[in-house]
Parts: C-alpha cells; structure tokens; sequence
C-alpha cells in the first residue's frame, strides 16, 4: 500500500536560537480534545530538537519538512536525508480513557492497575506500549517517502508511574537489535519519556534531560519541569473553560 502525501511545511533551524524558539511556539499544546496531530507532531519535534540542541547533538543548518509519512524528513548540515516519524506509545482504548478522564477530572492520568501493581507489572504493560508503537511503524518503512534511514521517535504520553528506566531500556534495546536485520530502513530509535528525551536507544542510549529555558544557568532542573508541568496544567484548563 502507497501512502498518500500531504503537502509539506518546511521548518528551518540556522542555530540553536532558532531551535529554542521554535519550541516556544510549539511548547503549549491545548487539551487532548482539541490536540490535532500536527501540532502533536511539532510539539514532539520541538522537544527532541531542543534536548539534542542542548546537548550539541545538531548539525546546523536543519531543515524539518513537515508532511505524511513520514511525519518529517529532515536533513542536517551537509548530510543526508533521514526521515522521522513520531508515534504515540499508547493504545486507541487508553487514549479513550485518558481524554474522558481529562473531561472529567480535568487530569489525564488513569491507574492502569485496580488492585495494585505486582513486581515487574509496570514495566511489562510500558514495554507493551513501546515494542508495540515500534512495530506497527516498522512495518511501514518501505511505503514512506524516500529517505536514507527512518528514524522513530516514540512519544510515551502516558507513563506509568514508578517504572524502572533501566529495566525497560535494556529490555527495549535488545528487542530493537532483533528487529534491525530484517527493517534495513530502520535507523535511530529515540523515546520521549515526560519531558526527556531517550536518544538512540539502541546506540549511544544518551538520556538528555528536559532543560529549562528560562534558567539563567540552563542546567537540567528538577524545579523547572515542575514548574512548567503546573503552567501547562493551567493553560489547558483555560482552554478547556474556552471551549465549553
């Protein structure tokens, strides 16, 4: 099967100044009911440019063309063109329970367990979510638009509280290096966990921390995150109270 193309949107990056304020524009996405996937898709670009900007992951200048499958083909500096496609780490029915209990409770989160978590529960349900976002877009490859490589970044937007990074992370690092001899077109695995980001699981496995960039410092902050976990808490309750 062909996908179909959508016109594409060009986004340039000449420095990380450029980068920085780009997630400024795409930081402050609104409520689960009114997300539309492009804005999902910027918001998730923005926060895995930002953290390997931070991190002096780039090649300057970057250019993102925003379009369908995949979501972005994007080419660095002088180097070839690697498209990126982000998928949700989440399942249609837990996304429908997550946005009826935003309307409800003004709060997405859900407890995934009624009668308390047995030992490695949690990890087996996000290592479920993970392999299983992977695969579906694995299959994919050969019908996206053409690129040297395919890179997925995995946006995990319902973690489940308590799981062990390290565990999960290794256990999604061998099941990745399967995979890889039979997806040729499959390049650099990253995942989105809360606000950072995990970059090239399988590789350099480099966990580049959310960065506040309103410090003066700019230092990874646990302070921040909290801080600007609470802004954007507001700022979906006011769209939501907009919306009624």
């Amino acid at each position: 099967m062909i996908l179909k193309h959508a016109p594409t949107v060009k986004h340039r990056f000449r420095s990380r100044a450029g980068v920085e304020k780009f997630w400024r524009e795409v930081k402050d996405v609104g409520a689960r009911k009114g997300h539309r996937k492009p804005a999902e898709e910027r918001y998730a670009l923005g926060l895995y440019l930002l953290a390997r900007a931070t991190y002096d992951l780039i090649d300057y200048p970057v250019i993102a063309d925003q379009g369908e499958a995949p979501d972005f083909l994007i080419r660095e500096g002088d180097g070839p063109t690697i498209g990126l496609e982000v998928t949700r780490a989440t399942k249609p029915a837990l996304q429908r329970a997550m946005t009826l209990s935003e309307r409800s409770n003004g709060d997405s989160a859900i407890d995934l367990s009624d009668g308390g978590w047995l030992p490695g529960e949690r990890e087996k349900i996000w290592l479920s979510r993970v392999h299983a976002a992977t695969e579906q877009k694995i299959e994919l490859l050969p019908s996206y638009r053409r690129a040297s490589r395919h890179d997925l970044l995995i946006y995990d937007d319902s973690p489940t509280l308590g799981v062990d990074r390290k565990v999960v992370l290794a256990e999604t690092r061998k099941w990745i290096c399967k995979k890889r001899p039979r997806s040729p077109l499959l390049g650099k695995v990253s995942i989105i966990i809360s606000l950072d980001v995990i970059y090239d699981v399988d590789g350099e496995c480099r966990t580049l921390p959310f960065l506040d960039l309103e410090s003066p410092e700019r230092f990874p902050d646990l302070g921040s995150r909290v801080e600007f976990a609470a802004q954007k808490a507001v700022r979906d309750e006011l769209h939501r109270s907009g919306s009624r």
